[in-house]
């Protein structure tokens, strides 16, 4: 990594950290990068941390971050945010936290006042982590509270990806209109009963936000339902006259629905 510091004009990095031994990374020599991706999938992340928020903190034009997957519990939002100085307000459009905990609150919003694409898979909280060794309480919250306070500030996401659906979610998508991709995966309700009762929210009520302004759904159920694509979806879906991305389960009954004929699936 030491021929790295000769890259003076370097604008983006992307990491695959395949070792335990991050010692040489020497992220700290580089600065003014403006995406950063990284990610230790098998392997400790948190020896990676520090140098990594140093590395945040002198890219001051940052609009890009995305960190994880990772092994196990990895961190917090606040810990990347940790060496920046008080008066820098990253300029965030997209941020990525996959197996890291995020909290919003004075030191995180301002850097997410312009983002427009959020992703969050595996979200880490204190009850996650009970022993505390990697997530503090004061620097997690459960993705419930994430959505509810985002709705109450200016950020309207046009693009969301997330692994963790709530009511929350489901109420921030019906607040606004001009989403362009969603991708909902791994949904994690308790009981059939109420993904159904979920399901039915997001095609009537949510995806009618976003008919005109939507290029790319994906969403993926993990047994038929109401989240496959039945005739109810698809009804819903053929009024995305935009859409030019589409995945999901379908249910047996849609295999011979006239309204496939209405539906792009690629």
């Amino acid at each position: 990594m030491n021929a790295v510091k000769t890259l003076p004009l370097l604008e983006s990095l992307e990491l695959i950290v395949k070792s335990s031994d991050t010692a040489d990374l020497q992220l700290q020599s580089l600065h003014n990068l403006q995406s950063i991706k990284v990610s230790s999938p098998g392997y400790e992340f948190r020896d990676i941390i520090e140098p990594l928020s140093l590395l945040i903190a002198k890219s001051p034009n940052l609009h890009t971050l995305h960190v994880g997957p990772a092994y196990r519990p990895a961190g917090s939002f606040h810990h990347l945010l940790r060496n920046c100085p008080p008066n820098l307000v990253l300029p965030l459009k997209h941020l990525g936290l996959q197996g890291f905990s995020l909290k919003l609150d004075s030191i995180t919003l301002p850097h997410l006042h312009r983002l427009t694409s959020l992703t969050l898979h595996n979200v880490t909280t204190s009850e996650s982590d009970p022993d505390g060794t990697y997530v503090c309480k004061t620097e997690s919250s459960h993705p419930d509270e994430i959505w509810a306070i985002l709705k109450t500030t200016d950020v309207r996401l046009d693009g969301i990806d997330v692994n963790h659906i709530s009511t929350s979610l489901l109420d921030y998508i019906s607040s606004y209109s001009g989403l362009k991709k969603l991708r909902l995966s791994l949904l994690n309700f308790k009981t059939e009963g109420e993904s159904d009762i979920a399901a039915n929210q997001f095609y009537n009520l949510c995806l009618g936000k976003h008919t005109s302004s939507l290029e790319e759904l994906i969403v993926m159920a993990d047994y038929e339902g109401g989240w496959c694509l039945g005739d109810q979806a698809l009804v819903m879906i053929s009024l995305c006259k935009n859409l030019k991305i589409l995945e999901g389960s379908l249910v047996s009954e849609a295999l011979g629905s006239e309204v496939l004929d209405d539906a792009v699936v690629s």
